[in-house]
């Protein structure tokens, strides 16, 4: 039985003992909600990608602040959640502009497939704002 557990095990450590392990399943669960919703917007309700995807990340932005804090970086101080949100949202408009911006440039000028250049941004500025999080509003 051992033999069946251990790599389940050994996952759950890593998960627990790795911050960007953590903080690769918090992003990625995020920017599947933002890509799922951005796809059926676009492709579904015939929404302009850019709008849908404006859409699709202010709704993932509730899911990837409330998984950054608690899973990625494990943080339950309530002193400073008004000061984090703050500056969590601040970010957001920014790497929203970075992430449309993106977008923009690789499906008008590249002619990506829209989900590619949504996945391939998000990306890029996930990159970023790791250390930021990290640095300035998740600190320990």
């Amino acid at each position: 039985m051992k033999t069946i557990t251990a790599p389940y095990r050994l996952a759950v450590h890593i998960f627990k003992t790795s911050r960007f392990v953590r903080y690769v399943f918090s992003g990625s669960t995020a920017a599947a909600v933002d890509v799922i919703l951005l796809y059926v917007l676009a492709t579904y309700f015939g929404v302009y990608y850019l709008a849908a995807a404006t859409f699709a990340m202010t709704v993932s932005f509730i899911v990837r602040f409330l998984l950054q804090k608690y899973v990625t970086f494990q943080d339950d101080n309530k002193e400073d959640e008004k000061r984090q949100f703050g500056y969590y949202s601040a970010l957001y408009f920014l790497s929203l502009a970075a992430t449309n911006g993106l977008l923009y440039f690789f499906v008008e000028r590249v002619h990506m497939w829209l989900v590619a250049a949504q996945v391939s941004s998000i990306l890029i500025v996930a990159c970023g704002c790791y250390f930021v999080y990290h640095l300035f509003i998740f600190r320990d």
